[in-house]
């Protein structure tokens, strides 16, 4: 799989990290054992106290939307972009 898009939507009280029902399609074809979920919602208090202690959330935000344990198989996964869901802009890249 040569490119994620992982929308994120800011709310009041924190961040949706989400995919797309396509990128989950193609999720599924790709890594046929893997398990997508729809999103995760992350508070801004938890995402501060998360980032202190390990780093950049997104890093382990993408590996639970997408359902893949092996690190073989997220290698595979060449360019995974965070984008502002209202503005398009892109956030994060890896």
């Amino acid at each position: 799989m040569e490119r994620l898009t992982i929308n994120v939507n800011k709310q009041m009280d924190g961040f949706i990290f989400s995919l797309d029902p396509l990128a989950k399609r193609d999720i599924k074809q790709e890594f046929p054992a893997a398990n997508p979920i729809t999103s995760i919602f992350i508070s801004y208090d938890t995402k501060a106290s998360f980032e202190a202690l390990y780093g950049k959330m997104q890093k382990h935000i993408y590996p639970a939307l997408v359902g893949i344990d092996s690190e073989d198989d997220l290698k595979k996964i060449r360019h995974i972009e965070f984008i502002d869901f209202s503005s398009k802009k892109t956030l994060y890249a890896i």
